[in-house]
C-alpha cells in the first residue's frame, strides 16, 4: 500500500483526483492538502511514499514546499503540477527533467496513471529526490525570480535567480560559475529561498541549462561532503550579502494576483 501526498489549493481538482484514486483503494491511500503549510504537517505526523504538488498557491506555495523537502526529506519522490513546457523532454542540451511534471490542465485519470507508472519506475530503481540541481532546474522552468542561501556544514552562499537563470552566485571562497559549481558539489544542502531579490548582482551569463548540464555530469565525481541528514547543519547566522549598489527589490507577479 503506498501513501500519496496531493497537494493543491483547487477544492474542485482535490475532489475529482480523490475520486479516482478511491476506486484502488486497496493499492494507493491519499491523501490532501489545500498547501504548503498542510503538506508540511502531514509530513510530520506520517509516512509518504510520493508527493504531487502544485506549485502556484496561496500560504505556500509549492516552491517552498520543495524547500522544506529538500531540506528535510530529500529521498522523497516528488511529481509537480505545471503549465509550462516542454516538460518530459530533453531540453537543447540534453539536459533530462530531473522533477517528474504532470501537465496540466489535469485530468485525474491520466494522473493516477502516470502514478502508478512512476512508482512502477521508482521500485526498479534507486529511489532519487530532491537536489539544489533539480530545485534550480524547477526555478529556471517556471521563470521564477528568488534568492537561495545554501549551507552544507560550516560553508555557505548565495544564488539569485532572476526570471529562471541564475545570474550570481558567491561562497566564501568564490563568486560565480565557480561558486555556482561549488555548491551544486555540496551534499545535503540546506536552502532558504526568498521571492525577492534585495539588490542585483549578475556575476554569471552563461544560460542556466548549460550550466546545470554541465554541472550534472561531474556532480557525482567529487562531491563535498555536507552534514549527515539525520543531524542538523550547525547553527550559523544568515547574513545578506551587502548591496554593490542600491535597487529597488525585484519582485515576480503571482499568479493568482489579479489584474487592475
Amino acid at each position: 500500500m503506498k501513501t500519496i501526498l496531493f497537494v493543491d489549493d483547487d477544492q474542485y481538482m482535490r475532489a475529482k483526483v480523490a475520486s479516482v484514486f478511491e476506486l484502488y483503494r486497496g493499492e494507493f491511500t491519499l491523501v490532501l492538502a489545500a498547501h504548503g503549510v498542510e503538506a508540511m504537517q502531514v509530513l510530520e505526523e506520517r509516512h509518504v511514499d510520493l508527493v504531487i504538488t502544485d506549485l502556484w498557491m496561496p500560504v505556500m506555495d509549492g516552491f517552498q514546499l520543495l524547500v522544506h523537502m529538500l531540506n528535510r526529506r530529500p529521498e522523497l519522490p516528488v511529481m509537480v503540477l505545471s503549465t509550462r513546457n516542454p516538460w518530459g523532454t530533453r531540453g537543447s542540451l540534453g539536459l533530462a527533467s530531473q522533477v517528474h511534471c504532470v501537465a496540466k490542465p489535469l485530468s485525474a485519470q491520466v494522473l493516477f496513471s502516470e502514478v502508478r507508472a512512476y512508482l512502477g519506475a521508482k521500485a526498479a530503481a534507486p529511489l532519487s529526490g530532491l537536489t539544489l540541481l533539480s530545485l534550480l532546474q524547477l526555478l529556471g522552468r517556471e521563470r521564477k525570480t528568488s534568492m537561495l542561501q545554501v549551507a552544507a556544514g560550516t560553508r555557505s552562499g548565495t544564488l539569485y535567480v532572476l526570471s529562471g537563470e541564475v545570474v550570481h552566485a558567491r561562497t566564501e571562497e568564490r563568486e560565480g560559475e565557480a561558486a555556482l559549481f561549488e555548491m551544486l558539489g555540496w551534499l545535503v544542502p540546506r536552502v532558504r529561498l526568498s521571492p525577492a531579490l534585495s539588490a542585483l548582482r549578475l556575476t554569471i551569463d552563461t544560460p542556466t541549462e548549460k550550466l546545470l548540464s554541465s554541472a550534472s555530469l561531474f556532480q557525482k565525481a567529487a562531491p563535498v561532503q555536507g552534514p549527515s541528514r539525520t543531524e542538523p547543519a550547525p547553527a550559523k547566522e544568515w547574513r545578506p550579502e551587502r548591496p554593490s549598489r542600491p535597487l529597488e527589490p525585484v519582485y515576480e507577479k503571482s499568479p493568482w494576483t489579479s489584474l487592475i
